[in-house]
């Protein structure tokens, strides 16, 4: 379990009966910003959001993976966040909303429950009142999707007819090595992405990887991907320090990328967060970057020496294709500002300038 706020209801719930620890694993509430920050891996732009339900519902996979008695143990995450009546008083037209999310090794599911301020649910009754009807709703959520979690038919049926009001989204990919993957038994698998939908693909890895987060996929990342050549895309799902990307995000990156690549395009899935994994991971392979991911490959304040990077990647016979990129708010068009061992590992694309960056286009967005 991971709450951020609301339905700690839902903590004695598996632990009130004989049995309890045989079944629950372990939970975490974080409130304050610093527990919240390291659980998520960063602050997210809104605390209170579907999306944060999914990565903390990861975060609680991730944790029961980790501390399972047995890698036989069948396992899953829940987690939630939610804005309830806050008592005595609260501002005019708050809203009152309940995301929750699971993940399994097979799929995501997250809800929302977004509470009208005229519903029965909270007419008329006192606001300590209504904060004791939406915490037991909050904590029924919950517990629908740990039953969903462990294939069991029953639900609970929430008062006031809020079952109605549930708003629901689950992961449709499909396919035996996505519990492999999630669970570490495979390192990467491939999707055929194009305007007819996303499978999963058997085919040799391209000579020549993109790796990105697609977050989103943008104008820059085509014109990279038609001057590499012969190019696969590589997404990692795993990243230092974070939860690993849930399956809805997962399946809507992958989605934008085969809305925008005007061909089928191959994409490589792995849980290889960084460039000395995905050189051993892909021997042999010259992977496409930006000019300010070259310079965080060796980037010392990552962990890991220069010598050391340099000899992983002559020992994977690796090589990198530079594109030039602004970085700090200067355009850097040449090797210079790269340590001379690593950029005899490099080419540049000269004449190549493309500013966009997924980063900008999300800080745009929100």
């Amino acid at each position: 379990f991971s709450k951020t706020d609301g339905a700690t209801e839902i903590f004695p719930i598996p632990l009130a009966r004989d049995g309890g620890s045989a079944t629950f694993i372990g939970g975490n509430i974080p409130y304050s910003g610093s527990i919240t920050k390291k659980t998520m891996g960063g602050t997210p732009d809104k605390l209170v959001d579907e999306p944060v339900a999914r990565i903390l519902a990861m975060s609680a996979y991730q944790m029961a993976l980790e501390h399972r008695d047995s890698k036989a143990d069948p396992i899953f995450g829940v987690g939630g966040t939610s804005i309830l009546q806050r008592t005595p008083d609260e501002r005019p037209g708050r809203k009152h909303v309940i995301y929750a999310a699971i993940q399994t090794p097979a799929k995501t599911v997250s809800v929302t429950l977004d509470i009208p301020p005229d519903h029965p649910a909270r007419a008329g009754a006192a606001p300590y009142a209504i904060r004791a009807t939406e915490e037991n709703v909050n904590a029924l959520v919950m517990l629908n999707l740990i039953a969903e979690a462990c294939d069991l038919d029953a639900r609970v049926e929430l008062p006031h007819g809020l079952d109605e009001l549930i708003e629901r989204q689950e992961s449709t990919l499909n396919h035996y090595l996505i519990p492999w993957l999630l669970t570490g038994r495979v390192p990467a698998m491939c999707f055929a992405c194009s305007m007819d939908g996303i499978v999963p693909a058997s085919v040799m890895p391209a000579p020549v990887m993109m790796p990105g987060s697609y977050r989103p996929m943008h104008e820059g990342h085509l014109e990279m991907h038609g001057k590499a050549g012969n190019c696969h895309l590589e997404l990692s799902i795993a990243n230092a320090d974070k939860p690993w990307v849930d399956l809805l995000s997962l399946e809507e990156r992958l989605t934008g990328i085969a809305r925008k690549v005007p061909t089928p395009t191959h994409v490589w899935v792995t849980t290889e967060p960084t460039f000395l994994k995905k050189a051993e991971l892909f021997p042999g392979t010259t992977f496409a970057v930006g000019m300010d991911t070259a310079k965080r490959i060796v980037d010392p304040r990552y962990g890991v020496a220069l010598s050391q990077v340099v000899a992983g990647f002559r020992e994977y016979r690796t090589k990198f294709l530079v594109f030039p990129r602004v970085d700090g708010g200067i355009f850097e068009n040449d090797l210079n500002g790269l340590p001379d061992e690593f950029a005899a590992l490099c080419t540049l694309v000269d004449g190549f300038r493309n500013d966009l960056s997924s980063t900008l286009i999300r800080k745009q967005g929100a």
